[in-house]
């Protein structure tokens, strides 16, 4: 379930003659719970990129506003 940079980041950074921790999970509850993670992890990814497009959206109509009323004179 690890990536490779993780996997050269673990190796890059431990010291010689230690061991390093262990990711992958050591019981089933830990494996589920990571998976809930994960899931959540990608609905708040969502959820931002929508929330950044419907902020975008209503910055762009009202810029587009006050242009037309100043082009209007009013």
């Amino acid at each position: 379930m690890q990536t490779d940079g993780v996997a050269a980041c673990r190796d890059g950074y431990a010291a010689p003659g230690r061991e390093t921790i262990s990711l992958e999970p050591a019981s089933a509850y830990e494996a589920v719970t990571r998976q809930m993670v994960l899931a959540l992890t990608e609905e708040l990814r969502e959820i931002k990129s929508r929330l950044n497009g419907l902020l975008f959206m209503v910055a762009g109509s009202l810029l587009l506003d006050v242009a037309l009323r100043l082009a209007t004179g009013g």
